[in-house]
């Protein structure tokens, strides 16, 4: 009888577990923001491990070290479901905007660019702009050399992240400001903002994904969702307002614009 019981409640326990995971992905997002008459679902939190079952949860109870293992693995596969098929909707889009050749981004850096856009909500025009602004999509990483133009507390942050990443700091180069990689992050501002973007454990600010996921979270955290152009002149200039930032801003939302109605062109 003892047995039946344990049986029934495990059950119960599965069958709200899956509900609660299948439910919460399958449910309406509220529009995020627009550009350019887009509109776009706010992004999803980043998906986290199945916590440790707490003393007073239903698996807990049970007393039965095999159920509550069970009950870990079914959470586990039904999270790996939740995250396949949201991979696949990424896929998904990304084939309904297929690049136009030479004018949108390489299959690779559009991936990091949706994935970004679903992380911090900033669009990946938006995010593409900025990456073409700041260095021509990567091809252009700067020409001065660190130790010429960077402060010391600069160049102190910048050999943090050169041997962080593995990279010779000698045969790197910065712009006249001092800021590096993709997406001309200062090395202190790297430091302390720069994201894993593609998991594999360094956080790399040559690194494409590492980059433009940072680029995203940074402008969220700087106010994209209620003022787009403020974030974007905190992007380029900090708390500078002047007629350069100006036309960065202009500039940035003109490429943004361009790409915006192409993917529309695109879809119909």
């Amino acid at each position: 009888m003892k047995s039946e019981k344990m049986g029934f409640a495990l059950l119960l326990a599965l069958a709200f577990t899956s509900y609660m995971i299948i439910s919460s992905a399958m449910a309406p997002k509220p529009v995020f923001a627009s550009i350019e008459g887009r509109e776009y679902p706010a992004p999803d939190k980043v998906s986290a491990p199945p916590e440790i079952p707490k003393q007073n949860s239903i698996e807990y109870l049970l007393g039965d070290a095999e159920a509550r293992r069970q009950l870990a693995l079914e959470t586990a596969r039904l999270q790996a479901a939740v995250d396949k098929r949201r991979a696949e909707e990424v896929a998904k889009r990304l084939q309904s905007m297929a690049p136009v050749p030479n004018d949108f981004p390489e299959t690779e850096a559009m991936e990091a660019l949706l994935l970004a856009e679903d992380y911090s909500g900033v669009h990946w025009e938006v995010l593409d702009a900025t990456h073409r602004q700041e260095t021509r999509a990567g091809k252009f990483l700067g020409h001065c050399r660190p130790w010429q133009v960077m402060s010391r507390g600069q160049y102190a942050a910048f050999l943090k992240i050169c041997k962080v990443t593995g990279r010779d700091p000698k045969q790197q180069v910065c712009s006249s400001k001092g800021a590096i990689g993709q997406m001309q992050f200062l090395p202190k501002t790297w430091v302390a903002e720069g994201k894993d973007g593609n998991g594999d454990g360094v956080i790399d600010p040559w690194c494409p994904q590492d980059a433009i996921i940072s680029a995203g979270q940074f402008l969220a955290k700087h106010g994209y969702e209620t003022n787009p152009d403020k974030a974007i002149a905190y992007y380029n200039g900090g708390n500078n307002r002047g007629p350069a930032v100006k036309r960065y801003v202009a500039e940035v939302k003109a490429r943004a614009a361009k790409a915006a109605s192409q993917s529309r062109k695109k879809d119909h």
